[in-house]
């Protein structure tokens, strides 16, 4: 793996290009993007491998699509970003 800054300056990195993509997208688009949590994390954890990801997953998104909206028992949804396999 290459050398990687200190989080803080890789999670600064994370938001500015996440917060560029969504002045990108389309209004509609953005307001309901904008609405989706954004974890970081270095790399997917033990319970993610245990359950099949690959350890070196750019990023994964979890909880109810659009149209499963309001599915009771469903997470909220979430986009998490693995920055260590990113920067790599």
């Amino acid at each position: 793996m290459s050398h990687l800054p200190a989080w803080n300056r890789l999670e600064t990195i994370a938001r500015e290009e996440v917060a560029g993509v969504l002045r990108r997208l389309p209004a509609e688009l953005r307001a309901r993007a904008s609405a989706v949590a954004l974890r970081l994390e270095p790399v997917p954890g033990p319970e993610l491998i245990a359950d099949g990801v690959d350890a070196d997953l750019l990023g994964l998104f979890v909880g109810p699509d659009f149209e499963g909206e309001g599915e009771h028992g469903s997470l909220p949804p979430q986009i998490i970003l693995f920055l260590a396999s990113l920067w790599d």
